[in-house]
Formats: C-alpha cells, structure tokens, sequence
C-alpha cells in the first residue's frame, strides 16, 4: 500500500508541471542509433541536419507555426521544413491536426509573439512554401509543427510535451520542432512550450530558472527569456551542455537574430460617439481598429471599471442600463500582438436635463404642464363631490 502511494505522490509531481517531457531513461525514441536523445531534445550529427555557425548567422529569421491542417506529412531525412523531411521518422508518417479550436490557436501565436517579441524574427501562421508567385522558391525557415502526438512517431512516452533536434554545433538550419498540444494546460502553456523547443534548434541548454522558458519548472507565471547568466538544470541544478558554466538564453538569442521590431500602437478611434455627446440609457460604444502586427484585445471601461473585453472583431460593447444618470468617462484600450497599447477616452452624458434648448428640454417643459394640468383638473372634481355634501349640512 505504501509502494503504491508513493507511486501515486511521484505521478502527481511529474502531471503537475507546465512543461510535460520525456525523461533520461527514454533513451531511444526513434530506434537511430546515431540519435541520443537527453530528455526533450534529440542531439543529432551534421549528416542529420544543416548547422549554420551563430556568431556569423546569415540565415532565416522566419518561424512557421504549423497547426497541421489536414495532418501533416512527414518523411525521413535531413531535417528540411521546406521538404518535411525529419532524422526522426523511421518511415513516413502524418501528424493529426492541432486538436484545439481556432480562438485557441489565435491565443498560441499570440502569445508566441509575446515571448519572441525581443528578437528579430517574424512570427506567421501561414505557410511560407504556398501560394508562392512564379519563379519563387521556398524560403528557408524554423518551424513548430503544433499538432500530433507522441503515438505519431511510435512513442510510448507518456506526458511528453514536444522535443526538437539540438546540437553544439551551432544553430540549427529550417529544423522542424515537434509540440505536442494535448499534453499542456491552455494556450499560453503551448506557446511557451515552442519557444522552449525552438530555443534548442538555437543550441539553447534547460535552465534551472522557472521565470525562463528553457525551464522544467513551473508555478511562477508567464516566462519570458531572462538576460542573466542563469544554472543550467531541469528539476536539479545540472552542468550546462557544450562545455558552458552557464546560459544566458536572452543574449544567445539576441545574438544570433537581432533585435526585435519595435511595434507601434493599434489606430484606436470610437465610431460615432465623441468627446460631449448626449447618449441613451444602455449606450453603444463601436470601436475603429487596425494595426499591422494583428490586434490581441479591445477593451471598454466606463467610468474606470471594465464592461467588457474582445479578443476579435467587430467591436462593438453595449453598456448596462443601471448607470446612474449624468456624466461618464468611456475608454477603450486596443493592445496589438506584439504588447504596443492604444488608449482613448472621452466624456459622455446620458442626463436628459443636461440639453438646455433640444427636445429634452421641451419634453421636461411638457411634463410639467401635464402635472399642473392634472392638479387643475383633480382640485375641479374635488369641488363637485364635497360642495353639495356640505350645502345639504348647512
């Protein structure tokens, strides 16, 4: 019974985590015997893919996201996206189509974005070898393949998350990393799990540091790639890979792509409604948006407090019937893709007594007259039932 909890107890540490990988002990993932595999990562020779040195990198600076639609079709050899060709298939194969819904999938490239927004790579979730123009090729790229399942390639590797080729030699050229949705809990945990497998394509070591997306630990929040010379590590502090004391994930990034595009914020505007207007109790608020880099999220507030927030459009909030009467500050917050924010807010008014000389006016006029017509009228017909009564007294 103890042996049993114990079990139990462990199952549960390893299903807790974020990030769900392949351990030490699955040595033989794919049955090369010229592929060793170190956790969730393959290391892999020069005869398995193309290995372009960092320090002078004159590759690509294009990340597909691969949601497989329709599967995707994989066949064995040199690691090429542009071919969808893998070291780690035996035989060919096909991926089963990323298993969320497309509001999933909007949230994971976003939140890709989000990470990778530092560096200069472009983000897309279309497929740069379609629909080209006569006379074009292909171009050279990474890719995340988001879709499939370790039973896929033959595996029987029970909450593996992803695993991607990884080598010393330097960065590895149109590799396809392999993220597995199933196994992670929401979007944002998918989308750290393929900057985790793409930082290996980028010779990038685990990190013993929960705040980094190169790490097996979990329970601190969203990851970003930390500048700091951090312990390399999965559940323990362990030596760093290729001869390293420590990694600095930020700056090997940063040193083989770039620096990131500086996002401007969305074209933000209100349909209709400005700074002043008269509106009706339950108004509608339209928003105007645009931006190059994709909009993440609209959001109302009226009078500091939120209504409602889009994550797509048309946007367009309808505010509630039980504000109180007067003066009301509306504003809307547009943030793109890449985190930029837009914000504009104006003063409305839904007091119908607020428009001295409009038809407000004059229905407030009418009333009153209404009113001192009833008061006439009821004081006459008091007159008629008591005069009598007290005439016959007298």
């Amino acid at each position: 019974m103890k042996l049993f909890l114990n079990i139990l107890i462990v199952l549960s540490c390893l299903s807790s985590t974020s990030l769900s990988f392949a351990r030490d002990n699955q040595s033989e993932i794919t049955g090369d015997q010229h592929l060793q595999h170190v956790k969730d990562y393959v290391v892999v020779g020069p005869n398995d893919v193309t290995i372009l040195d960092p320090s002078t990198h004159q590759g690509s600076h294009l990340l597909f996201l691969n949601r497989c639609l329709g599967g995707l079709d994989l066949t064995p050899g040199q690691e090429n996206s542009r071919k969808n060709h893998t070291p780690h298939a035996r035989v060919p194969l096909t991926l089963d189509p990323y298993q969320h819904d497309d509001k999933s999938w909007t949230e994971v490239v976003r939140h890709v974005r989000d990470i990778l927004y530092p560096f200069n790579i472009e983000i897309t979730d279309q497929d740069p070898c379609v629909n080209l123009s006569e006379g074009e090729t292909c171009p050279n790229h990474f890719e995340a393949a988001v879709c499939g399942s370790p039973a896929n390639f033959g595996m029987n590797v029970p909450g593996l998350g992803g695993f991607a080729s990884f080598t010393c030699a330097g960065v590895i050229e149109n590799s396809i990393a392999f993220i597995f949705p199933l196994a992670h809990n929401g979007p944002r945990h998918i989308a750290e799990t393929v900057v985790h497998e793409v930082g290996h394509n980028f010779g990038l070591d685990h990190l013993f540091d929960c705040s980094d997306p190169m790490t097996y630990l979990s329970g601190c929040g969203e990851k970003y790639f930390q500048d700091k010379n951090n312990v390399c590590g999965t559940f323990q502090r362990e030596s760093c890979s290729c001869g390293r004391q420590q990694q600095n994930s930020y700056q090997t990034l940063f040193n083989v792509l770039g620096e990131g595009y500086i996002s401007t914020p969305p074209q933000l505007s209100f349909v209709e409604l400005e700074n002043g207007s008269i509106v009706d109790i339950g108004f509608t608020v339209r928003a105007e948006v645009s931006d190059p880099d994709g909009i993440a999220f609209v959001q109302l507030l009226v009078d500091e407090e939120e209504i409602l927030t889009l994550d797509f459009g048309p946007y367009i909030f309808d505010t509630p019937r039980t504000l109180f009467l007067g003066e009301h500050t509306v504003t809307l917050i547009a943030e793109d893709n890449h985190g930029a924010q837009q914000i504009k807010t104006i003063v409305v008014s839904n007091d119908i007594t607020s428009d001295d000389e409009g038809c407000h006016s004059n229905n407030h006029s009418a009333l009153v007259a209404l009113i001192m017509s009833l008061g006439l009228l009821l004081l006459r017909r008091h007159n008629k039932i008591y005069t009598p009564i007290s005439n016959h007294a007298r």
